[in-house]
Order: structure tokens, then sequence, then C-alpha cells
């Protein structure tokens, strides 16, 4: 039984034989759950799926040059130019088609960004339900960054943070945080830099740095105060075996209903310690003592 037509972005789409569309030029929109995308290019008939290599169709669609391609994680959309014949039984009045082929372009351009998919978060406050929440650590990073001998910035990343965040809408100045930093996962663009970064101690001074397998940061937060969408919070930061107070900027990212209909809460946060505090002053000043902070916070429930 032949597939039903179905409506995308305003377009009517059906079936195609894949040989009919063999070596044709096309424009290509993929929608798929974490956003779209375009391409284009040729395809190659029967393996036409190879246009977009995330898609794995399982089914071809067409109306008026539109193939569609869907499985369970992407839906493609291609446009032919010109468009392969139609077969079977359906016949649309060309002035139809016309209209289609002529609007396909702009929705490939801007509806797969706006029609088709909305981002499931937005700012809007009213979307955190609140309780308990714990750290996305693939999306929560901190950027650390050091003036380098007064010529550039130099800048490297901690990841796979985790920790808990607690939270009452009613009463945001409440909430407490509290995260876990992996020091020996520490990532730069520099080898030989990561290295001397857990370089450990030799001829009985201390490390330079970090150390060979240092302990994890970690950042429980005291005092809360919030003004809209932002805060000032307060905690307590340890590193390198050296607890001292450090104050974040924070700011109120988005929030909504994300992968796996779990809740996500987003924020963005800045600060800044001084490194010889936490007993690593190699090279200061040339290597500037003030590390400047950002952080982005992914948190799930």
């Amino acid at each position: 039984m032949a597939d039903p037509p179905f409506f995308l972005g305003g377009c009517l789409s059906f079936p195609v034989r894949p040989e009919l569309v063999e070596g044709l030029p096309f424009s290509c929109g993929v929608e798929k759950k974490d956003g779209p995308s375009t391409s284009s290019g040729r395809t190659d008939g029967s393996s036409v799926c190879k246009i977009w290599a995330e898609a794995n169709p399982t089914t071809l669609h067409r109306g008026d040059g539109v193939g569609t391609f869907l499985d369970d994680r992407a839906r493609v959309i291609v446009m032919f130019t010109p468009p392969p014949p139609l077969h079977g039984t359906i016949e649309l009045e060309r002035q139809t088609m016309r209209l289609i082929h002529a609007a396909l372009p702009a929705i490939l351009l801007t509806g797969l960004a706006g029609a088709l998919i909305a981002q499931p978060g937005k700012p809007d406050p009213a979307a955190i339900t609140g309780g308990a929440y714990t750290v996305d650590a693939e999306h929560t990073l901190v950027k650390w960054t050091v003036d380098h001998l007064g010529f550039t910035p130099y800048f490297g990343i901690f990841g796979s943070v985790t920790g808990t965040l607690q939270f009452d809408p009613a009463n945001p100045g409440a909430a407490k945080v509290d995260v876990t930093i992996p020091v020996s996962k520490v990532t730069t663009a520099s080898a030989g830099l990561t290295a001397h970064l857990l370089k450990p101690a030799e001829g009985g001074k201390p490390a330079d740095f970090f150390g060979a397998s240092p302990a994890d940061a970690r950042f429980v937060s005291t005092a809360v105060q919030v003004n809209g969408q932002d805060a000032k919070i307060t905690g307590d930061f340890t590193l390198n075996g050296v607890t001292k107070p450090v104050t974040l900027d924070a700011k109120f990212y988005g929030a909504g209903m994300g992968m796996g209909n779990k809740e996500n809460v987003g924020f963005t946060a800045t600060g800044s310690i001084k490194r010889s505090e936490f007993g690593m002053n190699f090279l200061a000043p040339m290597v500037s003592d003030e590390v400047k902070l950002e952080i982005v916070a992914a948190f799930v429930k």
C-alpha cells in the first residue's frame, strides 16, 4: 500500500521511486532532535540516503520535487531541481506544483529554523518548576583565562562537572548549589601545557600548578542575592587543598522540557580567583595571577 501524503512545513509530499531522482541537483534540509541544518549536492539514486548521513531513511516521499526521509532520529527534506516526474495515480494542478516549488527554498532556509522545530528552552523563569536538579555533565563547562605575558589571553576548560542544585522559584534566594570539578581532566589546546599543569612536584618543591593526580575542586554556595534574573552567588571554593570564598555573577539563561522529557535549567556565571591564593604562583605576574572564570551550567531533573 502506498504511503499517504502528509504535510510538513506547508509542503505536501508523495512517494517517489529512487531511480527517478538519480543524478539530480538538490537542496537539502534536515530536521533533527537537536536542530535543523541545510546542505546541497547531487543524489545517486538508490543510495540517495547518503546525502545526509544522520538520516538512515526508511521511507522516501516527494511532492513537486520534494523528497523526504523519515526515521526515529531525523526528517530530511530534499528539493530536486528540476523535480522528477510524478508517478502513480497522484496528480496535482500545475499551478499548485509551481507554488510549492517556489516556496520550498524559503522554507528550507528559514522554515526549518522556525516552523519545523522550535527550541524547547526559553528565558522564562515560569518554566522552572523547582526542586532538586543534578548537573548535566555533558553541557556544563568552566572556562578559565589568564593573561599570557601581556601578549594574549589564554584559556582552557574543565568539563565532566557533577553536582546538585536545590531551587524554589517562589524563593530563589534560598537556592543551594554544590558542584565538583575534576581538575585532573583539565583541557587546553597545548599538550605540553596540559602536561605541565599536571606535572608532579620535583626536588622537594611544590608542583608548579595542580600537580599529579590533583584532587577535585568544589564549590558550595553559602549565600544567594537575587536581582530579577541575575544573582550574586557566594560560596566556598576549594582548590589544591585550599578553601576560599568566591562570588559569582550568575544569570538565568533558559528552561524547558528537553531530551527524554526531562526539565532542563541553564545559567551562565562569571567570576575570578587569584591562583597564588591556591598555591599556584609559578611565573606570576608574567602569567597573570588573576584567573577569570566563565561558567555555563546546565541542570536536569
